[in-house]
Order: C-alpha cells, then sequence, then structure tokens
C-alpha cells in the first residue's frame, strides 16, 4: 500500500518537470566590440603608407588588402566592402564606418611583422533560447 501510495505521489510530482511548456524565443542582440575614431588622426607619411601598403593573410583563411590612393589608405578584406582608413597611431587604423581596426606589430626597422584585425559587423546577432 505505502509503494503504491509513494509510485503516485512521485508520478504527480515528476509530471510537471516532464511537461516543459513551449518556449517563446529570446532575442539577444548586441556588439561584442566598439571601435571608436581618434579624436586627432595621426598623420602617416608616405613613407608609412608605403610600409603598411600590401595583402595580408588573416588565420580565417581571408585576405586583407591596404592599399593607398594619394594620402588615403582602404582596407578590403574578402567579401567585404573596401573601407576608407584612419590612423589613430602609426602602428593603427580604423575605419571611418567603425567596423575596422588594424593593429600592426612592427619591427625597430618599420617592417610590419603581423596585424590583429577586428571586424565588427553592422548586423543585429538574433538567437533562441535552447531546451533543457
Amino acid at each position: 500500500m505505502k509503494r503504491i501510495f509513494l509510485s503516485a505521489l512521485l508520478g504527480l510530482l515528476s509530471a510537471p518537470l516532464l511537461a516543459q511548456p513551449q518556449l517563446d524565443p529570446v532575442i539577444v542582440s548586441g556588439k561584442i566590440e566598439k571601435i571608436t575614431l581618434p579624436e586627432k588622426p595621426y598623420k602617416l607619411s608616405q613613407m608609412e603608407l608605403t610600409a603598411l601598403a600590401g595583402q595580408y593573410d588573416l588565420v580565417n583563411g581571408k585576405t586583407l588588402t591596404l592599399s593607398g590612393n594619394g594620402p588615403k589608405l582602404y582596407a578590403e578584406i574578402d567579401g567585404l566592402a573596401k573601407a576608407e582608413l584612419v590612423a589613430a597611431a602609426p602602428d593603427l587604423l580604423v575605419a571611418k564606418n567603425k567596423q575596422i581596426r588594424i593593429d600592426f606589430n612592427q619591427f625597430a626597422n618599420g617592417v610590419v611583422g603581423d596585424v590583429s584585425v577586428t571586424y565588427v559587423a553592422p548586423q543585429e546577432i538574433k538567437g533562441r533560447r535552447r531546451a533543457k
């Protein structure tokens, strides 16, 4: 008799746990990184522009191309629109559209050793809550 009572009680207590309600989607949006323009841009010399211009192989398989047109410098990453850059320092460039930040690791002689690119996508990221 006690077993029947305990089994019935356990069944009643576990029923709400098994009947999970349908969850509404949860939308998460936000920016992972914020890129800001310098208050006073750094003026790159023609020699500095020449040293930075070229193609860089990124670890995600894409190519970063830096090209100049007079005093202006542009960045283009495979599949993304070309963006005009502003120098914040001799080793730091940011896109005027605030979507790209490029940090250079330069040797003492000015040759670029490697580059770190931050790209902030101009899109909202949506997601759904996973069922537990």
